[in-house]
């Protein structure tokens, strides 16, 4: 009786086991690439930073005389570099994964193997790529700042993105207002190596009558597709084997200045300057979470709130980024890594961040002290991962 009980038992066990462990696997199978709109309260409470850091990595940016970086700014990772700006200048910074200054890219001039600034670049490879919007231009660099070649664009569109899988050689744009073929209103467009419009979408009537300009990448690369969220807009797109469809709302609520306003029009621009809310946002959409910075409009009382979302469990987080008081840590996403969400701080902040956190949480990439860190004016890049459930 008793081995009977005994074996019983162990079959409801088992049988608890499998359901648990399918549960489990239902959940993993929830396509997170499906349409999902977020509300974001910037009255939620908010939630300290570090509390929500499951674990961060810690690395260095090399100091040098040609390395003297007052922040980071666009930054790009691959499998062998870091590549970002730094001073909003037009300088190409070009580390290792180990934080070692690989070369400083600056070809600024006139010439024809030169480019008038930097809005946009992108590393494949040991090839670097810089978009110039006022040359309407891209130029290709090796890593040691070797020109390769040039091609000019046919449209000075807002921001582009290039090694687009289906389009290696051709580009991905956010046309910004400009018109393709001085009449068609397209929001984005693809040319194809020939430099020739191979597809648009999302059509739009008119166009504003002042120049909009948004300095944040708003064309990137995401699960073998492409990521799209303009200027002055809510909704993230993704492009994915031809197929271009919503991927994300941002749901401000009566917070988003233009709820309801249809096309952007000078006649807000007035009201914009007196709006209490929310007027623009940054995002980093990453595997399983997405960051959201909100712009605060010009005569907003709020300062500009952060969100971190959970795409598996639509949980929001409203985080708070101050220190113990009222000053706030320099913390800025740069973007994502796989899981983990790479940051920069400055390094006269970073000993006061990791107070916060427990000794097993940190880690410091090979060749990266604390003591080399805080003799340094450079920043510091940080490898955060999140806890699970948040």
């Amino acid at each position: 009786m008793k081995n009977k009980l005994f074996g019983f038992l162990m079959l409801v066990i088992v049988v608890l086991g499998c359901a648990e462990k399918g549960g489990t696997s239902d959940k993993e199978a929830v396509n997170l690439d499906e349409f999902r709109s977020y509300h974001l309260d910037i009255n939620q409470p908010k939630e300290r930073f570090s509390n929500l850091v499951e674990s961060v990595e810690i690395v260095k940016l090399e100091e040098t005389d040609n390395s003297l970086l007052s922040d980071v700014s666009n930054l790009k990772k691959t499998d062998d570099y870091l590549v970002f700006l730094s001073g909003g200048g037009a300088n190409a910074y070009v580390f290792d994964l180990a934080g070692n200054l690989v070369n400083k890219v600056n070809r600024k001039g006139n010439g024809p193997e030169e480019y008038t600034g930097i809005d946009d670049m992108w590393l494949v490879g040991d090839t670097l790529s810089i978009y110039s919007k006022i040359d309407t231009k891209v130029n290709r660099y090796t890593i040691d700042g070797s020109f390769i070649d040039s091609k000019k664009l046919p449209y000075q569109v807002g921001h582009v993105l290039g090694h687009v899988l289906g389009y290696e050689n051709g580009y991905a744009m956010d046309m910004n207002y400009e018109l393709i073929d001085d009449s068609a209103r397209f929001r984005y467009a693809f040319l194809d190596e020939n430099l020739k419009v191979d597809a648009t979408y999302l059509p739009y009537k008119t166009s504003p009558s002042f120049t909009i300009y948004k300095n944040f990448q708003t064309v990137s690369p995401y699960n073998n597709g492409v990521l799209f969220f303009r200027m002055l807009s809510d909704t993230i797109y993704f492009l994915k084997d031809q197929e271009f469809e919503p991927i994300a709302h941002l749901d401000f609520g009566k917070e988003w200045f233009w709820r309801g306003k249809g096309e952007v029009s000078a006649k807000y621009i007035e009201e914009l300057q007196n709006h209490d809310g929310i007027w623009d946002a940054i995002m980093y959409m990453g595997e399983k979470y997405i960051y959201v910075m909100g712009l605060g409009s010009f005569g907003s009382t709020t300062s500009s709130p952060f969100f971190l979302i959970n795409r598996a469990t639509d949980e929001t987080h409203n985080l708070d980024f101050r220190k113990q008081g009222d000053t706030k840590f320099s913390i800025k996403a740069e973007g994502w890594d796989k899981e983990k969400m790479i940051f920069s701080i400055q390094s006269t902040q970073i000993a006061s961040f990791l107070s916060e956190l427990e000794d097993s949480q940190i880690k410091f990439r090979e060749g990266t002290t604390l003591e080399e860190i805080e003799s340094s004016e450079n920043p510091v890049l940080m490898w955060v991962k999140f806890k699970e459930g948040y």
